[in-house]
């Protein structure tokens, strides 16, 4: 007995619409005139409503202007260089508290969680590139024996 089944497989519309969407969503980098439709609108509703605001933006999603807002685009955020206080202040916030980057960034006024755990990282390239003080062979080293 022959199968009546058509050999090309169609999926399911959910499938295609699902695909779709996630198309739409593919991040790509923010453009100049994007950011500054996204202070306009932040100006007019405030630093709110985020689905309303994605939907006014053309490709983008209320979460990824919600981010863009608060990670980059925000004047409350300072964008200076961490000054040496601040990187002694971050270690040692680390210290006490390990890789929780929201609680140790409310100690950081107008540093986002993203910027200090950026700098943390930096600061930990920076000491992995230092040669260490104490050399293997270092013949001041009294070792037991």
């Amino acid at each position: 007995m022959e199968s009546s089944v058509s050999s090309t497989y169609k999926r399911p519309l959910n499938e295609v619409r699902e695909e779709e969407k996630n198309k739409d969503r593919q991040s790509k980098l923010w453009t100049s005139l994007e950011d500054s439709k996204l202070r306009e609108l932040v100006a007019v509703s405030g630093p709110q409503k985020w689905s309303h605001i994605g939907k006014q933006m053309q490709g983008r999603t209320g979460k990824t202007c919600r981010s863009r807002w608060f990670n980059y685009l925000d004047p409350k955020i300072n964008k200076d260089a961490f000054s040496d206080e601040e990187n002694e202040k971050l270690l040692k916030a680390h210290k006490e508290l390990g890789n929780k980057w929201s609680r140790i960034a409310k100690r950081f006024h107008g540093r986002t969680d993203r910027a200090v755990h950026k700098q943390f990282d930096k600061l930990m390239r920076r000491e992995l590139k230092k040669p260490s003080s104490a050399s293997p062979h270092d013949p001041n080293d009294k070792a037991e024996g």
